[in-house]
């Protein structure tokens, strides 16, 4: 058998889902395995609180996920009213049929599909190229590393926005992708509670960008999944508690931006600044590359679908949380996914890198799984011997 041949069944070896799946798992199993080792891995407070949650609901009856409560020694007691209570599910059957941190895995999960959402997302706006391009800018982002150990609800709540922009370019082509947007809005919603409803202007902007017609339409659609998620929600819990979940859910959150307004107006008028330096840094060299991109666009005075997707998104997401004078690295977490998508065609534009990338295409999902145990790795250690938590302006990520 000559080489090429060999070679070409290698590659055709490498392709088969069965072989990829197997690795994925490996992948995941690998990680896992670092963080057991590691002991208590998790540092930053919200992390902890989380995983200590769905670790108390691991312990107790399925019906009674619904309304978990605070952890001991925590900074309220009680009944855990911040956040619904959704996401916690998926870590707390984790850890009831045997992982110890099943909210690490969980993450991981999560972390898993938004690569994944991103490189289909880049895929179809342009190309294998830029796709691969686009995952590799997020994955070695100061905001990737950190958010590979996490236990928090960004990269599931990110799931919903980046699978919302998927559907809004399939808007056009499919008819699959008006329910999954309202799938995906429900899903945001269920996580991260009423932040999650940047949504609907970020999904409306890059509809317009995209030329995405029925966009409106199926937004509003998404919007009576949204309240439905709400009222089933509602109603389970007052089954299971005697008592509803909204208005307290609300008036603590309500309570929370009612203290930062108190700030006055300088403080807001600082907010879009304030995201922006913080997109700038955490989504490096992907916010780099997009800031290129735009002034190219602006020279050329025409963007292709990646900036116009990535970049629209990006910043009305910024803008719609820029008028709340409370405001935290995380709420714009989408965000830098979107921007990794914005900037990625600007490396691709390397001939040489465009066809490393594409001779190696079957390789490089393998690079990618010994790649994540290995930033893994370095985090731990890193946060096992240097860790601070910073809180600045109402918290970095």
């Amino acid at each position: 058998m000559s080489w090429p041949v060999a070679l070409a069944r290698k590659r055709e070896q490498l392709a088969h889902p069965a072989a990829r799946a197997l690795g994925w798992l490996l992948c995941i199993a690998a990680m896992y395995a670092l963080v057991v080792a590691a002991g208590d891995a998790l540092r930053d407070p919200d992390s902890t609180l989380y995983a200590q949650i769905a670790h108390q609901l691991a312990a107790r009856p399925v019906s009674t996920w619904i309304a978990p409560d605070f952890p001991p020694a925590r900074f309220k007691s009680g009944p855990f009213l911040e956040h619904l209570s959704v996401f916690f599910w998926p870590a707390a059957a984790l850890d009831r049929i045997g992982f110890s941190q099943g909210a690490v895995l969980a993450n991981f999960f999560y972390a898993l599909a938004l690569l994944y959402l991103l490189f289909q997302l880049a895929r179809r706006c342009a190309d294998r190229e830029t796709a691969w391009v686009a995952v590799a800018s997020y994955l070695v982002s100061p905001l990737g590393v950190q958010y590979l150990l996490r236990a928090n609800h960004e990269n599931a709540w990110a799931l919903g926005f980046l699978g919302g922009a998927l559907c809004v370019l399939e808007l056009n082509r499919t008819r699959w992708g008006g329910p999954l947007l309202a799938a995906c809005a429900a899903w945001a919603f269920l996580i991260k509670g009423v932040l999650a409803l940047a949504f609907f202007p970020v999904m409306l902007a890059i509809g317009l960008g995209v030329g995405a017609k029925r966009t409106p339409l199926w937004l509003g659609i998404s919007a009576l999944a949204v309240g439905a998620a709400a009222l089933a929600y509602e109603l389970a819990f007052r089954h299971a508690t005697g008592h509803g979940f909204f208005a307290a859910y609300l008036q603590i959150q309500l309570g929370y931006v009612g203290t930062f307004e108190q700030r006055g107006a300088l403080v807001k008028l600082m907010s879009p600044l304030y995201y922006g330096l913080n997109l700038l840094w955490f989504a490096l060299p992907g916010s780099v590359l997009a800031f290129r991109a735009g002034l190219r666009a602006w020279r050329e005075r025409r963007a292709g679908l990646p900036l116009r997707m990535g970049g629209l998104g990006a910043g009305v997401h910024l803008l719609v949380l820029s008028l709340m004078t409370r405001h935290a690295v995380r709420y714009i977490f989408p965000a830098y996914a979107l921007v990794q998508l914005a900037g990625a065609p600007e490396l691709t534009r390397l001939r040489k890198l465009r066809a490393w990338i594409s001779e190696h295409d079957a390789l490089l999902p393998y690079l990618s799984m010994i790649a994540l145990p290995v930033i893994l790795a370095l985090r731990i250690t890193v946060d096992l011997h240097a860790y601070r938590f910073v809180d600045v302006l109402g918290g970095l990520p």
